[in-house]
C-alpha cells in the first residue's frame, strides 16, 4: 500500500468513522441473526473498536496484516471470533460481520474522492481495491480464529465425554469397578489407568 493510498484511507476512516459505523451496524442488523439488546450493544462497541484498529493499522504503514503493527487487530479478531463461537454464532455470521464493513467503507471512499480523480490525487479504484484486499484478509483471519476456537471447544468436549465414559468406582480397599460400554481403545485405556 503506497503512502497516498494509506493516507487517504486513514483520512476517510477518521473523518467518516461515525457514519461508516452507523451504516455498518444498520446493514449488519438487516442480515444478521436476531440479537438481544446486550448483543446489539456489544456489536456496536466492537464495530467502533474495529474501525479504530483498522485506521491505526493503515496509518502504521505495515501493508501486511501479519506484521507487528497489526497485532492489536489480530488480537481483536481472535477475541471477537472466540466470543461469537462460544455464543453459538456460525463462522458465516462472524465473517459476514467483517465483510459487511466494505459497503459503508466504499460509500465513504466514493463520497471522499470525486469520480474521475486523477491517479496523482488518488485513484478511487486503486484505493477501493486496496481496501477490499485489506478487509478480505481481516475477514479470513476472523474465520481462522473462529475455527481454532471451535476446534478447541470440540476437543475439550471430547475429552470430557471420554472421561465420563470411563468411570472408576471404588467398591472396597483395592477393589474397583469399571463399567465400560463401547470399545476400549488406547485413549480410554489411558484414562482408566490414570484414574
Amino acid at each position: 500500500m503506497d503512502s497516498k493510498t494509506r493516507a487517504t484511507l486513514a483520512e476517510v476512516l477518521a473523518s467518516g468513522e461515525t457514519e461508516i459505523v452507523s451504516q455498518w451496524l444498520e446493514l449488519h442488523a438487516k442480515t444478521a441473526r436476531r440479537q438481544s439488546q446486550a448483543e446489539t450493544q456489544d456489536t456496536a462497541r466492537r464495530a467502533k473498536e474495529f474501525t479504530n484498529l483498522l485506521r491505526a493499522g493503515v496509518q502504521s504503514g505495515d501493508s501486511e496484516v501479519t506484521g507487528s503493527s497489526w497485532a492489536p487487530m489480530r488480537d481483536f479478531l481472535s477475541d471477537l471470533s472466540a466470543a461469537r463461537a462460544k455464543a453459538g454464532y456460525s463462522s458465516i455470521d462472524t465473517a459476514s460481520f467483517i465483510f459487511s464493513f466494505k459497503q459503508p467503507l466504499f460509500a465513504a471512499l466514493q463520497s471522499h474522492i470525486p469520480p474521475g480523480a486523477s491517479t496523482d490525487s488518488g485513484d478511487l479504484s486503486a484505493i477501493t481495491m486496496t481496501a477490499t484486499q485489506l478487509v478480505d484478509r481481516l475477514g479470513l483471519l476472523t474465520v481462522e480464529a473462529f475455527q481454532r476456537t471451535r476446534e478447541d471447544v470440540i476437543a475439550r468436549q471430547q475429552q470430557e465425554m471420554l472421561e465420563l465414559s470411563t468411570p472408576v468406582v471404588r467398591l472396597w480397599e483395592n477393589i474397583l469397578a469399571l463399567p465400560l460400554i463401547g470399545t476400549l481403545d488406547s485413549a480410554r485405556t489411558q484414562i482408566v489407568m490414570q484414574n
